[in-house]
């Protein structure tokens, strides 16, 4: 874990509202998820780089930031 869910000492974003994992993935391959889910978006932006969110039933969503390209499928 490279970062944990709650305050911080980061001005631009003092509350982190996620949970980040280091995992040296390559560009490019399949990125794992929480659960098996359906891909229900997906974009980039400046801060948050190239991303995907899962729609995993339920009403259970979650995000992955920071993939480095809007390329690569979510196993299941």
């Amino acid at each position: 874990m490279t970062q944990v869910f709650g305050p911080r000492d980061f001005p631009q974003d003092p509350f982190h509202k996620g949970i980040d994992f280091g995992s040296g993935v390559s560009v490019g391959l399949a990125v794992p998820v929480a659960s098996a889910g359906i891909v229900i978006g997906s974009g980039q932006s400046a801060a948050i780089n190239f991303w995907k969110e899962v729609d995993h039933g339920g009403g259970w969503t979650t995000r992955y930031h920071m993939l480095g390209s809007s390329a690569g499928p979510v196993p299941p």
